[in-house]
């Protein structure tokens, strides 16, 4: 399963139109049937939703705010999505056993916890700071021809072995997140 969150206004921009294709290529690289890649972006124009419709994707009526919760390998693409929504994934998988088959492409935490004051991170991005030393990220190539479609981005898994070498209090301090509108980088579901 493939499940996509603020890709963005694909008819208004060249950048999420870059990567549209690239999750198109993502879909059929991976061989993933059409009916499992699902988007959700609240700004999605209603033509948006016909052509992702048109390719057989799945948009959600509903805004998950990111909490999807994992019980078998799912690949989230979430280009250029704010820190919130990373944490928000997170807290819905926050265990060994589901975190294992959570893959992202998106922002990388690694620059997130080197280029963002720790106070930030504990307050809107907390999970994203907790797991980013057991996180293996794999960076995309910097060749595009356009440097701002993927720059920053990279594939981030969370190897079982990698999890393992956490104490249990680790998961269990974990409480649902809540975001000052200042630090909210996304649109929550009314």
């Amino acid at each position: 399963e493939i499940v996509s969150y603020g890709l963005g206004n694909f008819a208004e921009c060249l950048i999420a139109r870059y990567q549209l294709a690239l999750l198109v290529a993502l879909r059929d690289d991976l061989q993933v049937p059409p009916n499992s890649v699902l988007l959700y972006d609240p700004k999605f124009l209603s033509v948006e939703k016909d052509v992702l419709t048109s390719f057989g994707f799945q948009v959600l009526k509903e805004n998950e705010e990111a909490k999807r919760c994992c019980e078998r390998p799912t690949l989230f693409y979430m280009p250029h999505c704010g820190k919130s929504l990373y944490n928000n994934l997170l807290f819905a998988n926050w265990s060994p056993d589901r975190l294992c088959h959570v893959v992202i492409i998106g922002n990388s935490f690694t620059n997130m916890v080197q280029n963002l004051p720790s106070s930030t991170l504990k307050r809107c991005a907390p999970l994203v700071m907790n797991i980013q030393p057991f996180t293996e990220e794999v960076v995309f190539p910097g060749n595009f021809q356009y440097q701002d479609v993927f720059n920053d981005t990279v594939i981030h898994v969370f190897p079982k072995d990698n999890l393992s070498k956490t104490a249990v209090e680790f998961w269990e301090d974990c409480s649902t997140p809540t975001y000052d509108e200042d630090d909210l980088e996304f649109i929550p579901k009314s």
